[in-house]
């Protein structure tokens, strides 16, 4: 297989890719609209709040990784957000919010992670209790 050259076969080979993918996408029941305002998202929040530590691999997995959260999570959350948001057009709160879910996910699923380890991580028999860190 070759690879892409300049950057418009690059984009000519990411929309063909996307046309192909988002089918599938769909009838896996991931919201195809979702995830690309969930890519805005997480490209509006990594230029607008820049990590220098992060390698291009990092924030590449978190794009995509954000992209897959909000396309997923966007049907959920617009059962909230709609009676929040209830003066603004029904298509422009999904987008709203697809792009916050996309661009915030690594806050997002982290929350949710540490939630679920304080509900369920304390209730192993063995697991000790953590002491305070020590005055030096």
């Amino acid at each position: 297989m070759t690879e892409p050259t300049s950057v418009a076969t690059g984009a000519v080979s990411a929309t063909a890719t996307g046309a192909v993918a988002a089918p599938f996408l769909a009838a896996m029941g991931v919201d195809v609209h979702a995830l690309l305002f969930g890519l805005l998202g997480a490209v509006v929040v990594q230029c607008l709040l820049p990590d220098a530590s992060r390698t291009l691999r990092q924030v590449a997995m978190l794009t995509v990784g954000g992209m897959l959260l909000a396309g997923i999570t966007t049907p959920l959350a617009m059962s909230y957000a709609a009676d929040y948001l209830a003066r603004m057009p029904v298509q422009a709160t999904h987008n709203v919010v697809a792009a916050a879910i996309g661009g915030f996910a690594q806050p997002i699923v982290l929350t949710v992670r540490n939630r679920l380890v304080a509900m369920f991580g304390s209730r192993k028999p063995d697991a000790a209790a953590p002491q305070p860190p020590e005055k030096a």
